[in-house]
């Protein structure tokens, strides 16, 4: 996140400030932010800061990447239909905007109204079965997290 905020800064400062007096204020301001976030994440979590102890004295356990896909191991088949319908559902999330463009398109500029209905029903389809595999997306890696925190 350190090499974003500060990417993100460097980019904005090549870009140069904003001619109107709001936006170089909203410039620098926003360039300061980046600075100041980017400083207390390095500060902190690159390890300058160490965070207390806990007050019970236990010491606090960390599991690998490893040990945590072992455990997610006997639930593959649903992984996998999670990370199916993710994708499905992604790609059908990202072809509504284009349809949709489509329709006001056929309406708008070309008055075709054939293909006005024909774009409206592949809108209705893809935005119906994206529903669908969103639903399925989310129920079943919540099923796949709740597994986990039973083993």
């Amino acid at each position: 996140s350190a090499l974003y905020i500060s990417s993100k800064c460097l980019a904005r400062l090549i870009q140069g400030p904003p001619s109107d007096e709001i936006g170089s204020t909203w410039f620098w301001t926003t360039c300061l932010g980046f600075l100041l976030t980017g400083v207390i994440d390095n500060v902190y979590f690159g390890g300058l800061l160490k965070p207390l102890p806990r007050a019970d004295g236990v010491k606090e356990q960390h599991a690998s990447w490893g040990a945590i896909l072992k455990f997610c191991l006997p639930d593959w088949p649903l992984f996998l239909l999670a990370f199916t319908a993710l994708t499905i559902a992604a790609a059908g999330q990202s072809a509504i905007p284009f349809l949709m463009g489509k329709v006001i398109d056929a309406i708008a500029l070309d008055e075709d109204e054939e293909k006005f209905h024909q774009y409206m029903f592949y809108l209705i389809v893809t935005a119906a079965v994206t529903g669908v595999f969103t639903g399925l997306r989310g129920s079943t890696f919540t099923v796949c997290g709740a597994r986990f925190s039973v083993r």
